[in-house]
């Protein structure tokens, strides 16, 4: 061996030994490329299959969205057909501020105690509740307007779209879902997929509300929007369940100091100007502004 110049673990592997327990250990490490090439892989697929339910979920959102508009305007000439152009548009807007504050406070309520609850339950369920909420209140808003029932009960149907949390609540646990299974050096890249996805939707996925509204009407739209809600929480629901493991159960304090308006007012109290001015402008963004 010494002639060779062999150290005594490399002559035992030329020998056809079995190789030393320190390299084994090596290679089980979970910081090792075969180790970390594992583990990459096995994330691949949970990892894909958000990407595919997020595909449907945020098209059903803006394809609605873009149409919602319109639909209110042709309510309102139709309920008030003496009313002028200027008249036309103070409805219009005044309604739709009143379906964006009925569908905002349902979801920022519940957006406070989405952590808490995606930490405890787990990140499938707190993703497909809100996709299934999405889904009944388009499925409702379809017969509302297929039945011509009138705004008031489109409004409830509305509302029962932010119960659950909305969108926020669903983008919230699939990105928590992601995080679980990613290594911390490779985030940054699966997160921008999912935005690459959200941003590409809301570019594309206008632009087919026109032609769809005028094949299939506003009630079609809205029962398309709702079967691609359904698909969304059917491919979260039946994903493998994150490693992440459940959190212990919350006291009643830590639900009170969660809820949302709660953790503003400790925004302004604890005098926190910079966190509040973004959360502020993460609303605005997020929300618009009505006027």
């Amino acid at each position: 061996e010494k002639s060779v110049g062999l150290q005594p673990e490399h002559a035992v592997l030329a020998l056809g030994g079995a190789p030393p327990k320190a390299q084994m250990a090596e290679c089980r490490s979970p910081h090792s490329p075969a180790a970390t090439s594992a583990a990459s892989t096995a994330a691949a697929f949970p990892a894909a299959r958000i990407y595919a339910a997020v595909l449907p979920f945020t098209s059903a959102s803006f394809l609605a969205l873009s149409a919602f508009t319109p639909w209110l305007e042709v309510d309102v000439k139709k309920s008030c057909p003496e009313a002028s152009p200027d008249d036309v548009a103070k409805m219009v807007a005044s309604r739709s501020a009143l379906f964006s504050f009925s569908h905002g406070v349902c979801s920022v309520c519940i957006a406070g105690w989405a952590g808490m609850l995606s930490d405890r339950f787990g990140r499938r369920i707190c993703a497909s509740l809100p996709a299934v909420g999405q889904a009944v209140g388009y499925s409702l808003l379809a017969l509302v307007v297929w039945y011509d029932l009138g705004v008031y009960y489109a409004l409830a149907a509305w509302t029962l779209t932010g119960a659950l949390g909305g969108t926020f609540v669903f983008l919230a646990a699939a990105f928590a879902y992601i995080a679980d299974f990613t290594r911390s050096g490779g985030r940054g890249r699966a997160f921008s997929r999912l935005d690459s996805i959200m941003l590409y939707v809301a570019c594309i996925g206008p632009l087919f509300s026109g032609p769809l509204v005028a094949a299939v009407g506003y009630a079609g739209v809205w029962a398309l929007a709702a079967g691609m809600y359904a698909v969304a929480a059917l491919l979260f629901a039946t994903a493998p369940p994150s490693p992440q493991p459940a959190a212990p159960r919350a006291s009643l304090g830590g639900w009170v100091h969660s809820f949302t308006p709660l953790l503003l007012l400790r925004l302004v109290s604890e005098r926190r100007g910079q966190l509040l001015g973004l959360v502020l402008a993460f609303l605005l963004a997020t929300g618009g502004v009505q006027a």
